[in-house]
Order: C-alpha cells, then sequence, then structure tokens
C-alpha cells in the first residue's frame, strides 16, 4: 500500500535524520576514545589503570619511519640549503630613443608603456573641403601650431581648414572685404588679426583700384611699459614678434593712453644768419615732446648772461604756432631792421614737465 512504501522509503526526510544521527554517534569527536567494548567515551572520564593500557597498546603498536626515509630527507634538506634558487634574468635597461624620453616601462595595471610613435597621417582620411568659395584646397593650407607663432594672434578661418584658426595679418595689412568688389581670390589676402577690423579705404581717388586694410578698433598713441610711444595698441602687441626665434618673447602691456611722457628736444634747429645793417632777420625753430613743450627764446650776451624775448624790444618779434605734427610747436624770432647791438647768439628754448632743451645760432653782420 502507499503508507507501507512511504514508511519503506530511504529516502524520506525522517529516515535520513536517523541515519544522520546513526553515523554521528559512530563517529569519535576530538576529544573522545573508543573503549575496550568499541563504545566512545570522553577522554577525560578513562580510569588510570585504563589509560596505563592504552598506552601500553600504542607503544607496541608505534609505526616508527624507516631509517632509510630520515636519510633520504636530511639529504633532501642539505641540497636545498647549499643550492640558491636561481635568480630571475634581469630585464635590459630601457634606452631612450631620440626625443622621446625614457623607454618603456611597466605600468600599474600591468600594461607597458610604450614610447609615443611619430604621428603619420592616414591616407584614407581626406582633408576637409573649403567651407566659402574662393578658398584654397584644405590640402594646400598650413595651418599654425599655436598662438605662439601668431605675432598678431589667431583669427577665425573662414574658409574652414583650420578649426582653430589661422595667423592674423598685422595693423596695415591688406584683407578682403566684400564691400570692395574685389573677386573670391582676394580670400588668399588673409584675416585680421586681433582687435582689428578689415575696412575698406576712402582716401582712394575713382580710378584708384579699390581696398581694404587692417585696422585697429582701438585707435589712438598709447604708451608703452617699455617707455615707447606706439600708434596704436595693436601696434604696442606686436611689440615682442621683432624678437627673434631663439630670444625669449618680449612683454608689453599698457602703461597709459596717449603718447609715453617725454623731455622735449629740438626738431629744427635754427640756422646761422648774416644780413646787413636794416636787413630783417628771421630765425625758425621747431620743438616736440610729450606734454607738448612751450617754446620760447633767448638772447645771450657777451658776458654769457641770457635774456628772455621779445622783452621790451619793439623791433623784436616773436610767434609761436601748434604743430606741424602732434606734440610738436614751431616758433619764429624776428628780427624788424638788424643793428649793430643784435648780433649775437640766440638760443630756441623748449620746456615741458620733464624737462629742458635748447639750440643755438648765430646772427653777425655782413661786410
Amino acid at each position: 500500500t502507499g503508507k507501507d512504501s512511504d514508511s519503506a522509503d530511504p529516502t524520506r526526510p525522517d529516515r535520513l535524520l536517523a541515519r544522520a544521527r546513526r553515523r554521528n554517534a559512530n563517529t569519535p569527536r576530538y576529544n573522545e576514545v573508543a573503549d575496550a567494548s568499541g563504545r566512545f567515551t570522553p577522554a577525560a572520564s578513562l580510569s588510570a589503570h585504563h589509560t596505563d593500557q592504552r598506552g601500553e597498546a600504542s607503544r607496541g603498536q608505534d609505526c616508527r619511519m624507516p631509517s632509510w626515509l630520515v636519510l633520504l630527507s636530511w639529504c633532501c634538506c642539505a641540497l636545498a640549503v647549499l643550492l640558491p634558487l636561481p635568480a630571475a634574468r634581469a630585464a635590459p635597461p630601457p634606452e631612450d630613443g631620440p626625443g622621446l624620453g625614457p623607454g618603456p616601462g611597466p605600468l600599474a595595471d600591468g600594461f607597458t608603456d610604450l614610447p609615443p610613435t611619430p604621428y603619420e597621417p592616414d591616407p584614407s582620411t581626406e582633408a576637409p573641403e573649403p567651407a566659402e568659395p574662393g578658398c584654397a584646397p584644405c590640402r594646400s593650407v598650413s595651418c599654425p601650431r599655436s598662438a605662439a607663432v601668431c605675432p598678431a594672434g589667431l583669427a577665425a578661418d573662414p574658409c574652414g581648414c583650420c578649426p582653430a584658426g589661422v595667423c592674423g595679418l598685422r595693423e596695415g595689412a591688406r584683407c578682403y572685404n566684400a564691400s570692395t568688389g574685389a573677386d573670391l581670390a582676394a580670400r588668399a589676402l588673409g584675416v585680421c588679426g586681433e582687435h582689428m577690423d578689415c575696412l575698406a579705404r576712402v582716401d582712394l581717388g575713382d580710378k584708384d583700384k579699390p581696398e581694404a586694410l587692417c585696422v585697429c578698433r582701438d585707435e589712438g598713441q598709447v604708451c608703452g611699459s617699455d617707455n615707447t610711444t606706439y600708434s596704436s595698441s595693436c601696434g604696442m602687441r606686436l611689440a615682442g614678434a621683432a624678437a627673434g626665434p631663439d630670444e625669449p618673447p618680449v612683454r608689453v602691456w599698457l602703461k597709459h593712453r596717449g603718447p609715453c611722457r617725454a623731455a622735449p628736444w629740438v626738431v629744427t634747429p635754427p640756422t646761422p644768419a648774416q644780413h646787413a645793417l636794416g636787413a630783417p632777420v628771421s630765425l625758425e625753430c621747431e620743438v616736440k615732446g610729450y606734454p607738448a613743450p612751450a617754446p620760447s627764446w633767448e638772447r645771450l650776451s657777451k658776458e654769457g648772461i641770457a635774456t628772455p624775448l621779445p622783452g621790451d624790444d619793439a623791433s623784436l618779434v616773436v610767434m609761436v604756432r601748434g604743430g606741424p605734427e602732434a606734440f610738436m610747436a614751431s616758433t619764429w624770432l624776428q628780427i624788424m631792421a638788424l643793428r649793430p647791438e643784435d648780433a649775437g647768439k640766440y638760443i630756441c628754448v623748449a620746456a615741458n614737465s620733464e624737462g629742458v632743451a635748447r639750440a643755438a645760432a648765430e646772427v653777425t653782420l655782413a661786410g
């Protein structure tokens, strides 16, 4: 019946548990020993004389290692001590390649750091086509490596051949401006550099060919940190471009707007004059400086005393006007009718907050 078959089934859980218990009962634990009847009894509960009997039996049945095996073990130990293990073969030191730095070396992740290889363009990669008509093929364009090689800075490439930009043109260079009616081939002129615009010239005649020039957005003279006056801030930024490729770059920054303050100097000194009595005499002098100097005249006596002119002498006239250039002044000294006492040395004086300059000329009587 189903009940009998279930009770006889050896795989039932209760039968498996009973079998496991019987097996564990016949297995000695770490602190049990078997007595004479085959039962396992804790070692601490054995009697002394039973322990002595077990000890005698154990000594009679003691298994000892053969002498030849002991001798063989000693020989193996001696060989292991006397013969060291072969050392691992050391790898040759890395060699430095030309311009590549240290040679290959292991990385932390177990890979090998191989030296870089020279760049070789993929022949299957096609150069981009120019984005605008009139541009040269991109394969013929040499893109700058960095902005450091462009004195006027980088400018956006209208042809799209150089994603990082192209070297901009300097101030005053010809450039392409569509308003001039120039053909598309004029794109080859290039693009103006930083802080500049390409403006069409308005000072040309009707018969002149239209053209455009790069003009600095920030017009007006500026003073650089090198105490040099530049026509514009764009010209000041190009100050370091004159340095050679092996010379360190020269960094010039804006000191202040306007020319650098400078002591005056005489641009056009007066010239010596020789005239007859009663003849008119005129001396001219041009001076320059920043701030613009104020010119004046002096007459040096035989005793070496300088007297400012004109003073109260009605026969002398002094005129002053600005120019002909910025931060310049022009002056004239006129003797209405030459007299014997007018002969002598006349001095043109230029003075401003930065200093004084002088230039002299001799006036003599003819005959």
